[in-house]
């Protein structure tokens, strides 16, 4: 059973530990009597008769906390489950208990009652239960837009799940681990979440992860412990090798039908854009006309969005080319200061312009839109900053519709601090404003049709959230 941080510290403080879980210690400033000193003539003190408090924790997860002073020092004993907490009979106890964050005490029972801190005159044996409670959720936040849903425990409270990529119908698919305190070390499995969670087992030694969801499928690439990377996509319970141009390759997107697309390298190492139908493979490279491409987006009518160089490893000289039927639309060459971050179906691009300081950027068919002053001029209200210089900032997903996410960087003077924003209707808004319950929102990394969004809560770890518009 885990603790809560007031808890923690409460239980911290010991300096001897029962077989029962329970804590003593000395105050500060409180000396112990000395053997032989008490009585005349260095007799030794009356002996004073053991009382034992059972405490039993049944129901919910929490802490009981007992004080009292024994001996002529001040005692603090702590009880997770079931202990025997001793003191001298008949002194008084305070008992506390200390719920775990979302949880209640609901109601003693024994020699304590109510829901409140309880005092008790310790007889020769006595019993007090805890029952605790999940606390009811906050109240819905006034002006929230968006519902938040942790996905940290997809599998349960024995493993975490790390969530990577989102579909038009809400499904989630990423990572999965069942030993938290060891993942770093340990292969992950591959999970699809659509209310139910599937799994599909990642070979020891390998490393993979995803790249895209949609029809009730995963996908993306797989490194073998030899160091080869290939596409995979999930098929029943298993994870399936996609056909390569001779290299290494990749999954980047996939539409509900399970066309999936990419890229793979050629036999000579070139980069081409791929994609993947029925389990063959299209080489969609010779169809752009530029020595290396990537396949980054496809939507339900088949359309795969392109990004292609003139060079091999270029950063400039690179297009969006639209690809439909037996039609290539070049939509134009990117920016040479233009990271592209993700590209919608439709050629739509979002990143950041790499100047002095990143800033987020969005390119549509020629014409770019610098986000830098629109996120200067906001407060960040829920950071309580003014509006200054130096935000770096970046997109880093894009909706068919438009709307895009992603997050921006903002100096403080422990280091910094990042927030989740949505463009959306040609405005900057800062999600943290609009999510019920309250959640510090690190950045946000995948939006779908629907506007639902994935954001982090952390810039490390597993947890991830799933925002659902009201």
């Amino acid at each position: 059973m885990t603790v809560g941080p007031k808890a923690a510290r409460a239980l911290g403080a010991a300096a001897v530990v029962f077989a029962c879980g329970g804590t003593v210690r000395n105050d500060p400033g409180t000396s112990a009597p000395t053997p032989g000193a008490g009585g005349p003539e260095g007799a030794l003190p009356p002996a004073v008769n053991t009382a034992v408090l059972v405490v039993d924790v049944v129901v919910g997860q929490g802490a009981v906390l007992v004080e009292s002073i024994s001996d002529g020092r001040a005692i603090k004993m702590g009880c997770l489950a079931r202990c025997e907490l001793r003191f001298d009979e008949g002194s008084a106890a305070k008992v506390t208990a200390e719920p775990v964050k979302g949880w209640l005490l609901e109601s003693w029972e024994g020699v304590c009652t109510g829901s409140g801190t309880c005092s008790v005159q310790l007889g020769a044996r006595q019993t007090v239960t805890a029952r605790f409670k999940l606390a009811p959720p906050p109240p819905p936040r006034e002006g929230a837009l968006y519902d938040a849903l942790d996905l940290s425990r997809l599998g349960g409270p024995s493993s975490v799940t790390d969530a990577a990529v989102l579909d038009d119908a809400g499904a989630v698919a990423g990572r999965i681990c069942d030993s938290p305190p060891l993942c770093s070390s340990l292969t992950w499995d591959v999970f699809l979440w659509d209310g139910t969670l599937h799994r599909f087992q990642v070979p020891q030694g390998a490393h993979a992860w995803v790249g895209a969801t949609a029809g009730g499928r995963a996908a993306g690439a797989m490194q073998d412990a030899e160091g080869a990377i290939r596409a995979f996509i999930t098929a029943g319970h298993d994870l399936v090798e996609l056909e390569t141009l001779g290299g290494n390759s990749s999954v980047h997107a996939m539409n509900a039908s399970g066309v999936a697309v990419g890229w793979s390298l050629t036999l000579s190492g070139e980069k081409h854009a791929v994609a993947w139908k029925n389990g063959s493979l299209v080489d969609l490279g010779s169809r752009t006309g530029k020595a290396e491409s990537d396949a980054v987006a496809i939507n339900d009518d088949g359309n795969v969005a392109v990004l292609a160089c003139d060079q091999v490893d270029a950063r400039s000289g690179c297009h969006v080319i639209v690809l439909s039927g037996t039609e290539a639309r070049d939509l134009g060459r990117l920016p040479d200061a233009l990271y592209p971050w993700a590209v919608s179906a439709q050629g739509q691009v979002v990143g950041f312009v790499n100047a002095s300081t990143a800033h987020a950027a969005i390119w549509t068919a020629g014409e770019m839109v610098d986000l830098e002053d629109e996120i200067a001029a906001r407060p960040w209200p829920s950071l309580g900053l003014p509006a200054g210089n130096g935000l770096a900032s970046a997109l880093q997903a894009v909706a068919a519709s438009g709307d895009a996410v992603g997050g921006v960087d903002i100096p403080i003077s422990e280091g910094g601090a990042m927030a989740a924003i949505l463009w959306k209707d040609g405005e900057v808004v800062d999600l943290q404003a609009v999510v019920s319950p309250p959640t510090y929102l690190h950045s946000a990394f995948a939006i779908n049709a629907r506007g639902q969004i994935l954001a982090r809560t952390a810039e490390y770890g597993y947890a991830n959230v799933l925002l659902t518009p009201r």
